[in-house]
């Protein structure tokens, strides 16, 4: 894929405060076939025009998440050909490099090490920020800081290969956030960089330097969420920075002036702000902390700007010098930007375009397609006939679309969460499910000899506008069913044939259709479809929803009709909302080795005791899921049964004796619910039990001394109940417990001296209880293995 891009002017609109790690970017290919973007946590991508087709730059690159950031910060080189950016190869924000790949992500080159240069054992260029590439493309500026946290950052410099690389100005610390604009900035002539310096108590100045380290120019104070803008011809710098006035506070200014500091011009000020955080009602809604920029007109005659007065908020331009001031339109604030020719002025906070002389005032994009919720940033293509719009919401997922330029021929392009992205193929909306392709030969390979792979086709592009609700999946007859998203196809496993010959496996072959064998979805936003229970191939199926609007939350009904899923060995439901009650059907999952589902489900729904039919499950988990009830004694029948999770849930009544018979089960963890009743003494017989949490329930009666015979327990929680009796000196034959924790019960008597013989015991905890007696000195050799409590005496 070859792709050529020209940077694009960005601007940005929002009515909404949110975080972002990095400032999104939306730039066009030269041609206008593609477009590059990065969003606040996904990473950078390009897709092209039409919306079918997506890449990562680089390619193959991970999805970032909220605590582990995506690649970020592009800027296009002047020839189109390469794209720069800050990747965190450690899932560390604060640890990055400068990486730089072509456009279709294949030819990544790592240009800044992490190596100690001046032998004090600190790696430096630990949290680079900001590549910045010079009007020839010959070299890039950078922010560069020796190590993570708060160490300073500096202005540096380096070839575009990444060689010559050095710090420019080490004698001015910077500040480093990717959430604001870029702080350094290339004069058009390529001779002379401005950037922003901090200072200590904290203001920001700026600066001006030539790009050989020569004529550092202390310009002067510069508002932090300002920025600077080069004119054309790179003879004067345009900036905003405070000016306080004895009678009416502070103001905002714009100057100009040249690199070396001379010819300071006053253009504009700003009437009096009434708060640091209230410069105008379009800052506020950035959530970035971000001023508007001035622009200068293509021919460096004007500059345009927003700015408040005494009637509020507006859009004016004027002479570098100050002349000529006079407002363009009332009521709308910035970015601004101008057209390519200069004949029009774009106005991002509500979306416009005006002449200068404020005739022809136009809204760029309908009412129903502005969103209230969303940042919504804006590039025009090449030729001026498309704009692109990139909407970022609250919650971070995010769309890409284009239109024409008389707002019609709206084309999504991709859409995104913060677990998924993807294309969007220009036929989604109009053949969005074309059932009858399945059958023609290229979305199911060989359909003839498949035919289950036909059904099952048919069966998920049936399902899938239910799956989606608003969200989204690449299920199209556009693509084949191997490259469907979460869509993995195989052989049934009755139908995988195991070749041999003499010595050894030779290979292995499908003696039927192929079929869809594994269905793994994240972000869905629909309901559960009963359909999927025709998938009968399916050996894994994993969905796991969000809700966007945790006020409306959806009910999920779990679907009875996926008892039919004989196969199924893995079945994980995540859901924000409710997902209604376990169906007793399931119970007929007869190769069910995994049931893990997490979601809300309604008051009063139980565990079925069909559950118990599951003789082969491995792993139940069903914490935090709001069930009530008993727990079935017909779970007792699990003798395969490794890992039982039902904590933080409503569940009350007895703990059944009947759990003491599952000899596998290697974690039983049922804190956080209202059981009551004694430990029943058959849990003693769970030889494989490492880890028995029982804690902040209503347990009564004594401890079983019986639980001493758990040999390989490493962690017994029996915390918050209301347990009688003494501790039993058996516990001391628990070689392997690294936790025990019996605070806040009615215990009576001594401490048992047995309890020293706990060696590999790393935190005791007996508060809360009224325990007599000493504690055994061998428990307190380490003070880590000892979280002492009531002044107790130690042991003689």
């Amino acid at each position: 894929m070859s792709i050529a891009v020209l940077g694009s002017a960005l601007l940005l609109t929002s009515s909404v405060a949110a975080f972002s790690p990095a400032l999104p970017s939306l730039i066009w290919s030269r041609d206008g076939e593609h477009i590059i973007f990065s969003t606040p946590f996904q990473g950078t991508f390009v897709v092209d025009a039409a919306g079918t087709r997506l890449q990562t730059i680089p390619q193959d690159a991970p999805l970032g998440t909220r605590r582990d950031p995506g690649n970020h910060s592009p800027a296009l080189s002047p020839d189109g050909m390469r794209v720069a950016y800050v990747t965190h190869p450690y899932g560390d924000s604060t640890v990055g490099a400068i990486e730089t790949a072509a456009l279709d992500g294949t030819g990544v080159e790592r240009l800044t090490v992490y190596k100690d240069r001046d032998g004090d054992g600190i790696d430096d260029n630990r949290n680079v920020a900001f590549p910045v590439w010079s009007p020839d493309g010959s070299r890039i500026a950078f922010l560069s800081g020796r190590q993570s946290g708060g160490s300073p950052n500096r202005l540096s410099i380096m070839d575009a290969d990444g060689s010559n690389e050095r710090v420019l100005v080490p004698s001015v610390d910077t500040p480093r956030d990717p959430s604001v604009p870029p702080q350094v900035w290339w004069a058009p002539d390529g001779r002379w960089l401005a950037f922003v310096g901090k200072e200590w108590p904290p203001r920001y100045i700026l600066y001006t330097v030539q790009v050989d380290g020569s004529q550092l120019t202390k310009i002067g104070e510069i508002q932090w969420f300002g920025v600077a803008a080069w004119s054309p011809d790179s003879s004067r710098l345009a900036f905003y920075a405070p000016r306080n006035d004895e009678l009416s506070g502070q103001h905002h200014t714009l100057y100009t002036v040249r690199p070396d500091g001379s010819g300071l011009t006053e253009v504009s000020r700003d009437f009096h702000a009434k708060s640091q955080g209230e410069f105008s009602q379009m800052f506020r809604r950035y959530g970035f902390g971000l001023r508007s920029p001035p622009a200068w007109s293509p021919d460096g005659a004007w500059l345009a700007f927003a700015k408040e007065d005494e009637e509020g908020f507006g859009v004016y331009v004027a002479r570098p010098d100050g002349a000529d001031l006079r407002l363009v339109v009332r009521g709308h604030g910035g970015p601004v930007s101008w057209s390519s020719d200069g004949t029009e002025l774009y106005i991002a906070d509500t979306v416009y375009a005006v002449r200068p002389d404020g005739t022809g005032l136009r809204s760029l994009l309908t009412e129903d397609i502005l969103w209230p919720d969303e940042l919504n940033f804006i590039a025009w293509s090449p030729d001026g006939s498309r704009l692109a719009v990139l909407t970022v919401s609250e919650d971070h997922t995010f769309t890409l679309f284009t239109l024409a330029r008389d707002k019609t021929d709206r084309r999504v392009l991709a859409k995104g969460t913060t677990v998924r992205v993807v294309a969007q193929h220009s036929g989604w909306y109009d053949v969005p499910r074309n059932v009858a392709a399945c059958a023609k030969g290229f979305v199911v390979p060989e359909p003839e000899a498949n035919p289950g792979l036909v059904q099952d086709c048919e069966t998920l592009l049936a399902a899938r506008d239910i799956l989606i609700a608003d969200s989204y999946l690449n299920w199209s007859a556009a693509d084949p069913i191997t490259a469907w998203e979460g869509v993995e196809v195989g052989c049934p496993l009755q139908s995988r044939v195991v070749v041999f010959d003499a010595w050894a496996e030779i290979g292995t072959w499908c003696s039927s259709s192929l079929r869809v064998i594994g269905l793994r979805l994240t972000g869905l936003a629909g309901q559960i479809p009963s359909t999927l229970g025709k998938l009968d191939a399916l050996r894994s199926l994993k969905l796991s929803y969000y809700d966007r609007d945790f006020l409306f939350q959806k009910l999920r009904p779990l679907p009875p009709e996926w008892k039919d899923l004989a196969n199924l060995e893995e079945l994980h439901i995540q859901a924000a909302g409710q997902i209604g009650s376990i169906p007793p059907q399931w119970g007929n999952l007869a190769n069910l080795r995994v049931l893990r589902l997490r979601g809300e489900f309604p008051n009063g729904r139980s565990i079925p005791p069909q559950l118990g039919n599951l003789a082969k499950l491995k792993e139940l988990h069903l914490s935090n899921t709001n069930l009530s009830g008993n727990i079935p004694p017909e779970l007792g029948k699990l003798t395969n049964l490794g890992v039982l999770l039902l904590d933080r849930n409503n569940l009350s009544g007895h703990i059944p004796a009947e759990l003491g018979k599952l000899a596998n089960l290697e974690s039983l963890v049922l804190y956080q619910n209202s059981l009551s009743g004694t430990i029943p003494t058959e849990l003693g017989e769970l030889v494989s039990l490492n880890a028995l949490l029982l804690h902040q329930n209503k347990l009564t009666g004594p401890i079983p001394s019986e639980l001493g015979n758990l040999a390989r327990l490493t962690w017994l929680d029996l915390g918050s109940n209301e347990l009688t009796g003494a501790i039993p000196p058996e516990l001391g034959n628990l070689a392997t417990l690294v936790s025990l924790d019996l605070s806040h019960n009615k215990l009576t008597g001594n401490i048992p001296l047995e309890l020293e013989s706990l060696v590999n015991l790393a935190l005791l905890e007996l508060a809360g209880n009224n325990l007599a007696g000493c504690v055994p000195r061998a428990l307190v050799e380490s003070p880590l293995r000892y979280q002492q409590s009531e002044g107790w005496a130690f042991c003689r």
